[in-house]
């Protein structure tokens, strides 16, 4: 995948291992669990092509693709963060761009800062069937559930 610039402060790019660092700092920035592998990851990177944001795919196989005894995948969005000093500049709706230009459609779950975010990008409410358990079990074992309020969403075709 080429660069992709979005506007003169940041390109989105396929990440690759060396990335891995700048990831990091990002999660740590941001309270999230450090990543370990750059697969299925694309960066937003600035002029001197340094992370400042990131998302990351996870593909999950369903049963019941187009056919008898086909399977497909559904992407989740797992996660995408943006530098709280980048927050602002349109960084995570160019990450999530770049994924739906991909994988056609994108599924998550928000937690309560985010309920917000996802609708202005397209998302739509979705209900906790149309999520892969591991996704949802991940939720309802998780200690910050209560006050995290998880939420899902779909965004592209169904």
């Amino acid at each position: 995948m080429c660069p992709s610039t979005y506007n003169d402060l940041f390109s989105v790019r396929k990440a690759c291992d060396d990335d891995l660092p700048g990831i990091e700092i990002i999660s740590e920035d941001v309270g999230m669990p450090v990543i370990e592998s750059a697969e299925n990851t694309y960066v937003a990177v600035n002029d001197e092509d340094l992370p400042v944001g990131f998302i990351r795919i996870k593909l999950i196989d369903v049963e019941g693709g187009s056919g008898v005894g086909s399977s497909s995948q559904h992407a989740y969005v797992y996660p995408v963060a943006v530098l709280r000093s980048w927050q602002g500049y349109d960084v995570g709706t160019a990450l999530i761009d770049v994924a739906l230009e991909q994988y056609n459609e994108l599924r998550l779950v928000a937690c309560t800062p985010s309920h917000g975010f996802y609708p202005k990008l397209g998302f739509k409410k979705a209900s906790w069937d149309e999520i892969a358990p591991e996704i949802a079990n991940d939720c309802k074992v998780c200690p910050d559930a209560d006050t995290c309020s998880p939420q899902p969403f779909i965004r592209g075709a169904r």
